[in-house]
């Protein structure tokens, strides 16, 4: 019985990653480029208490020891909804050359909203083996990036398409050493591909300019582990780390010149590690009180070399690629309300510092630091069946980006047109819903019948 139960749960496990492949063209970023909208129920939360089993299955993909907390044969199959908002408005201090161009050729000083919707889905599979070994999978999309101007906004120079699409499979194991401690580790394997795209001023309307850039994709291996601590009954306690993962992505680089055109390129991006710590205490019968701390060193990921994979030189036109971001950090508070044995309030806040400065933020990405609210709600359907619902609403700071020569990605060949320098202020928000269904496969062990009273 358990051998089939297991058998079906690999072809769903499967057809969720077809799923997946499919829908994971456009996505929207949580800090940088990272994205962490993977459970309905943690993200109710703020994603606080996540490393100690608060985000319910999917919680094994912040960490693997929490599958400890599931018994028998469950799956948890979720869908994020993301809706960002961003538009660029030029401002003064921006060169006199996009003034010219769009009194010209009608270019537009706004760049209409850049964010692209997405639909990001998730599943996570648990197989307890014995009381003390789990197995389990988690399928997410843990990197994502989309942006795209107007086609007849001036600033396209400084960023037109950026893109960056990932899925991540993470097979684990889960042990359980005693009823206070458990222990988890699992393998990452994480496919990545991006764009990076950019307008070349001409002396025509801005929709007729060219454009260059470069893309591809690649594959990488990384670990994730972590351990549970339960030191009193209804205190948990959550530690994960995720190790980095070295993505060495091979493409080409479209758009250019004579024999700069479609030359293949490579670029080795190095993604970040990252630690959370968890905790989730309950307070009384109905109310439980959680909490986290993320930390990513994204300063890691450094300027991502381009280079061309005929010899290895950089690439004439675009030798690098000017990310510089800085560590940032993420925490979060929430709070759980057993309103019945069926119904389960949630709800939560978190602020996350940006990785982001005002020397490296772009039009591409005008991350700044954000403030994250969350209401949710669970209910048990039955004894095998937990459907999930979740919105969130992020409010990103007041965020200006200036491109000037203290910016990284600050373009000195823009200099002759007069559109070397950028400003603009930068108005966003991100609204969030998200659905999950959590289901036990096998057949749950019925509570021993208490004896009647006489």
């Amino acid at each position: 019985m358990k051998f089939v139960l297991m058998r079906n749960m690999v072809l769903l496990c499967q057809s969720v990653l077809v799923v997946l492949l499919v829908m994971s063209g456009e996505r929207v970023q949580a800090g940088a480029f990272a994205l962490r909208e993977h459970s309905a129920a943690g993200e109710a939360l703020s994603f606080a208490g996540t490393a100690a089993g608060a985000a319910g299955l999917g919680s094994i993909t912040f960490n693997p020891a929490t599958i400890t907390q599931f018994s028998g044969i469950q799956g948890s199959f979720n869908l994020s909804g993301i809706a960002p908002y961003a538009e660029h408005t030029n401002q003064p201090g921006t060169g006199a050359g996009y003034g010219v161009v769009g009194a010209a050729f009608g270019g537009a000083s706004k760049s209409g909203d850049i964010g692209i919707d997405a639909v990001i889905p998730a599943t996570f599979l648990s197989y307890q083996i014995n009381d003390r070994v789990w197995l389990g999978l988690s399928v997410t999309a843990p990197y994502g990036l989309s942006t795209k101007m107007d086609k007849d906004y001036v600033g396209r120079a400084y960023g037109s398409t950026t893109k960056v699409t990932s899925i991540e499979a993470s097979p684990m194991l889960g042990y359980r050493w005693s009823d206070m401690v458990s222990f988890g580790a699992g393998l990452r394997v994480v496919q990545l591909k991006a764009k990076y795209a950019s307008a070349i001023p001409a002396a025509s309307a801005p929709s007729q300019w060219g454009i260059i850039g470069l893309q591809g994709d690649g594959m990488g291996l990384g670990f994730a582990a972590g351990l549970t601590l339960t030191p009193f009954i209804g205190t948990d306690i959550g530690f994960g780390y995720r190790s980095k993962v070295q993505q060495d992505l091979k493409g080409d680089f479209f758009g250019a010149p004579l024999a700069l055109a479609n030359q293949p390129i490579s670029m080795s991006v190095p993604l970040p590690q990252s630690i959370m710590l968890s905790l989730r205490q309950v307070v009384s019968e109905r109310w439980t009180l959680l909490a986290s701390y993320e930390w990513t060193d994204w300063s890691r990921i450094g300027a991502p070399a381009v280079t061309l994979q005929a010899n290895g030189q950089p690439h004439p036109l675009q030798p690098n690629v000017p990310l510089n971001y800085n560590d940032n950090w993420f925490v979060s508070v929430g709070a759980e309300y057993a309103y019945t044995p069926q119904w389960t309030l949630r709800g939560g806040v978190s602020f996350e510092s940006s990785p982001l400065k005002s020397t490296t933020r772009s039009i591409r990405l005008p991350d700044n630091d954000r403030i994250w609210t969350s209401l949710g709600l669970g209910y048990k359907i039955s004894e095998a069946m937990t459907l999930d619902l979740a919105y969130l609403h992020v409010f990103p700071l007041a965020t200006k980006v200036t491109l000037d020569a203290n910016n990284v990605s600050y373009n000195p060949f823009l200099a002759g047109s007069g559109m070397d320098t950028l400003s603009t202020k930068v108005n966003t928000h991100i609204d969030i819903l998200a659905l999950g269904l959590t289901y036990r496969f096998d057949q749950p062990a019925r509570p021993a019948s208490l004896p009647q009273k006489r």
